[in-house]
């Protein structure tokens, strides 16, 4: 089992390739798009939907990082 634990990255690049690319990807959609749609905060209703966006990304980066979990097991 233990030569299963250490691999070089260079072995998984594809995966690595593709992890890099959705990072970067999801953060130019969070900074220039989502942030866009929620608003300024300024009013108690732009506040709200400040905070729902931040819970739904949250919810979507944590059922990503499960399912990562699992597929690569």
């Amino acid at each position: 089992m233990l030569e299963h634990a250490v691999f070089s990255p260079l072995d998984y690049w594809p995966v690595l390739a593709g992890f890099i690319v959705a990072v970067i990807l999801l953060l130019t959609l969070d900074l220039f798009v989502i942030e866009r749609l929620a608003g300024d905060g300024s009013t108690p209703e732009s506040e709200r939907k400040r905070f729902k966006v931040s819970l739904a990304w949250t919810g979507l980066c944590v059922a990503a990082a499960i399912g990562a979990a699992f597929a690569f097991q």
